[in-house]
């Protein structure tokens, strides 16, 4: 189920809620037989959002959403000595944010916008700890303009896009450990994961 709210204030203001149930199937490795769980069930999420958009002229506009979404039956990787599935729908999480856009709408050829964008997203590991999503970017700034050439140029157009984000995760490798035969490899000593 999905439901969306509109409601318009003035000429120049309006006012959205919506809300949903979202699911997804489980990627492909992870349910193929020998190297996942073919007993995988669907992802689940639910939306939230609430949001205003201000038009101050008819070319220009400005939107501002914050959301919030809780997930459930998220997949897991689960070590060989607890299940020999490989994977499982043990795992949660939640994302919340905040989105900023202002948009000049399309006109003699030319457009824009500028957006903000942060973002929180944790989830919940197989020992039910809390920790920072792998793809987390808490902050994210996209900028696109594009217009007409002057002069005897003006039957071309030029465009600019431009994007600046934080958070890239990673899980530094400070070591190495147990020589493992079957795979012909050294097992890594990782440091504080994300």
């Amino acid at each position: 189920p999905r439901a969306a709210l509109d409601y318009q204030f003035n000429d120049k203001l309006l006012f959205n809620v919506s809300w949903g149930k979202y699911v997804q199937f489980p990627e492909g490795a992870t349910i193929v037989s020998g190297i996942g769980n073919p007993r995988m069930g669907f992802t689940q999420a639910e939306h939230r959002i609430i949001g205003a958009e201000y038009k101050p002229t008819p070319l220009w506009s400005i939107k501002l959403e914050t959301y919030h979404k809780p997930m459930d039956k998220l997949v897991l990787f689960i070590p060989d000595e607890v299940s020999p599935d490989n994977y499982a729908n043990l795992g949660d999480g939640e994302a919340y944010g905040i989105d900023l856009l202002i948009k000049r709408e399309y006109s003699n050829r030319t457009l824009g916008w500028l957006s903000y964008s942060y973002a929180k997203s944790s989830r919940t590991t197989v020992l039910g700890q809390d920790r920072d999503f792998s793809g987390d970017q808490p902050h994210t700034l996209n900028m696109v303009w594009s217009q007409p050439m002057p002069g005897s140029w003006k039957r071309w157009t030029w465009g600019i896009k431009m994007t600046v984000h934080s958070g890239a995760k990673h899980t530094p490798v400070i070591g190495r450990s147990g020589y493992c035969l079957d795979n012909n490899i050294y097992n890594p000593c990782t440091d504080q994961i994300n």
